[in-house]
């Protein structure tokens, strides 16, 4: 039996996910859905919640199941005697970023294979993200998010306190520079790696203070971000499309150039028998003229040796006869 993981943090689960997941089913014998807890952040649904709404989603395919996991994906795959990581591609720039992990968990575990799925076009640029911001704004995400998925997102306890809100709070002027220079402050005083160029921060710490920055981002560098992550989906799509187009423009080349090719090829065969005719004929005419030239000369010769027989037969005929009696003379 072949078992499939299928990772993520699916907070919300969207249709592009279900789309990959509904390609393993098919795929393989047993397949994994693996919601990945990790403590140190705050999700919009807590990791019991998240494998609550995919189980929902993913009743109607009896070989596939939903688990939580907490560490290093390839213990976890190890755990449940998985040996393929199934992840889907948006873009090139999941591409960048999986290809990197998949690198990583072959160094910690070389029994683990990692399989790169493509969405579908229409979810290549969803996201789990992209959902949470546009209900966060306000919009509607019954397209995006399978099930329950809307509903239950609406009713979210963090989308409900933003949504309360009237406006959101501008950022304060100038916090967004002093953050930035505690971040640094920070890295600069960091206690650096022996024998290495790394050194070492709380990890906690860094975060918290990433999320603050994020937070300080005014709202037009937020839409901004999106509308660039949209843009390089768009181009790959584009590129995509146009590779497609010159594959197929090749192919028709040629096949065009085979046949113009086949083409040639019987002219040529063409007429090649048509001049092995041609001299056949020839030869067969001079030889007819041949034959009858010389059996018309054989006929003449004949003809002529009968002419002169016959000639001589003559002579010799009126000299062979006696001469005629002469009439008698009347008294």
């Amino acid at each position: 039996m072949i078992r499939a993981l299928v990772p993520g943090s699916f907070d919300p689960p969207t249709k592009g996910h279900l789309d990959v997941v509904e390609r393993c089913a098919s795929l393989f014998d047993e397949v994994i859905v693996a919601v990945v807890h990790n403590p140190s952040k705050t999700p919009l649904f807590t990791a019991d919640e998240r494998v609550e709404l995919l189980e929902e989603c993913v009743a109607a395919w009896p070989n596939v199941s939903v688990a939580s996991f907490e560490g290093l994906l390839v213990d976890f795959a190890k755990e449940v005697g998985a040996r393929t990581v199934v992840k889907g591609l948006r873009a090139v720039t999941d591409f960048e970023f999986e290809i990197q992990m998949s690198q990583m968990n072959r160094q910690l575990s070389s029994d683990v294979v990692s399989l790169f799925v493509a969405t579908k076009p229409e979810y290549g640029y969803l996201s789990s993200s992209l959902v949470k911001e546009v209900a966060r704004l306000g919009g509607s995400v019954g397209e995006m998010v399978p099930g329950p998925g809307p509903r239950r997102i609406e009713g979210a306890p963090a989308m409900t306190d933003q949504q309360a809100q009237h406006a959101p709070t501008p950022p304060v002027p100038g916090r967004l520079a002093e953050l930035l220079e505690e971040l640094i402050t920070e890295i600069g005083n960091a206690r650096a790696v022996p024998l290495s160029s790394n050194v070492m921060i709380s990890q906690e710490d860094m975060l918290d203070r990433l999320h603050e920055v994020a937070e300080e981002l005014p709202e037009e560098l937020r839409s901004a971000r999106w509308m660039v992550r949209e843009r390089e989906s768009y181009i790959a799509r584009t590129n995509e499309r146009a590779q497609e187009l010159v594959n197929r423009a090749k192919a028709e080349s040629e096949q065009l150039i085979a046949e113009n090719y086949i083409v040639q090829e019987a002219v040529e065969e063409a007429n090649s028998l048509l001049r092995n005719a041609e001299a056949e004929a020839r030869r067969i005419r001079l030889e007819a003229e041949d034959y009858a030239e010389r059996h018309l000369a054989e006929a003449e010769s004949i003809l002529g040796e009968l002419y002169r027989y016959v000639t001589e037969a003559r002579a010799e005929l009126h000299t062979a006869l006696p001469a005629a009696p002469e009439p008698p003379v009347s008294q």
